[in-house]
């Protein structure tokens, strides 16, 4: 046995385009940005706008940027 546990993800979502940055999660929150020129906000525990089998997310909201987002988000507060 190689030790290795493969898990399915919780949920899933779909963006406009291709994520480069990591995700930044806080207070039950995953905060990504996207190619799309979009940042979003999804439910981490996979509940609110969530729906299916497997479960897929969609957006509590998103923002439009002036650009792609490329870096990591930061969250203060």
């Amino acid at each position: 046995s190689s030790g290795v546990v493969v898990c399915d993800p919780l949920w899933t979502a779909t963006t406009g385009g291709g994520i480069i940055g990591s995700p930044a999660v806080a207070n039950g929150v995953v905060f990504v940005g996207s190619d799309d020129h979009n940042f979003y906000a999804f439910d981490a525990a996979g509940s609110t706008n969530c729906a299916g089998t497997p479960k897929t997310c969609n957006p509590l909201w998103t923002a439009t940027t002036g650009d792609r987002v490329q870096t990591a988000p930061a969250v203060s507060g």
